[in-house]
Formats: structure tokens, C-alpha cells, sequence
């Protein structure tokens, strides 16, 4: 798997979850991906609130929201790493607010199961 194909089956995902996150619809995120490392919707929705309150902040931007930390919004805000063990891939996504990329990061993963398929899981929301 190439980091292109890695970026065409991650956006589609990274955008609802996204979206779902920048309209705080929390509750939807379990109908699109799951949880690793013993998160679970009420650990991120609980870091993503800590980070808002510390920032001072009282939203994220939806994935479409024009950045402007540089011309290529896509590679500024999600890196994709591919596994070499060919188990899948991981996501790095630099959440924004009006247009400004903030230090909270949605890491996920997707992993290939056997028939084929990349399940999306949520790793992980903090501050890199």
C-alpha cells in the first residue's frame, strides 16, 4: 500500500469524524470507528473538552474549513504513516479553529482484517 492509497481510504472517515467532532455530535463517532488503546467516546470526548477549556476555545472547524497554515490543507493537517508489516496504516489529524491549525491531534488507525477491509479505529486525541 502506497501513503496516496492510505490517504484515499482515510479521508472520506477522518472527514465524518471530524465534522462530527466540530459539530459536537460525539454520540454519532461509535457508527464510524471504534477505540484502541483503552479509549473509549467518553476518554475523547473528555480531552477534547479539557483541551477547548484550557485553550479557550469553544469549537473545532469542520474538515472542509479553509486552513491557513499553509497551501496544501490536506498535508498540513492529516500525515499518513504506513505499516510495513502491511497490517494497515495510522492518522495524524491536526485539528483547526478558525482557519488556525490548534496543537490537538486525532490519531487513528486502519487496520486491515482478513478479508480485506481497513477498520477505522480512534488511537488517540491530545496535544503533540
Amino acid at each position: 500500500m502506497t501513503e496516496q492509497e492510505a490517504f484515499e481510504i482515510a479521508v472520506p472517515i477522518v472527514r465524518v469524524v471530524v465534522d462530527y467532532i466540530a459539530n459536537k455530535s460525539y454520540e454519532k463517532i461509535p457508527d464510524v470507528v471504534g477505540f484502541s488503546n483503552g479509549n473509549s467516546l467518553q476518554l475523547i470526548v473528555a480531552a477534547i473538552n479539557q483541551f477547548m477549556d484550557d485553550a479557550g476555545i469553544t469549537y473545532m472547524d469542520t474538515y472542509d474549513t479553509p486552513c491557513k497554515n499553509g497551501p496544501d490543507r490536506y498535508h498540513e493537517q492529516l500525515n499518513v504513516f504506513v505499516y510495513s508489516d502491511g497490517r494497515g496504516f495510522a492518522v495524524d489529524y491536526s485539528l483547526a479553529t478558525n482557519g488556525e491549525i490548534n496543537d490537538l491531534t486525532l490519531q487513528m488507525e486502519f487496520l486491515v482484517d482478513s478479508n480485506g477491509n481497513y477498520n477505522p479505529f480512534i488511537e488517540d486525541c491530545h496535544v503533540l
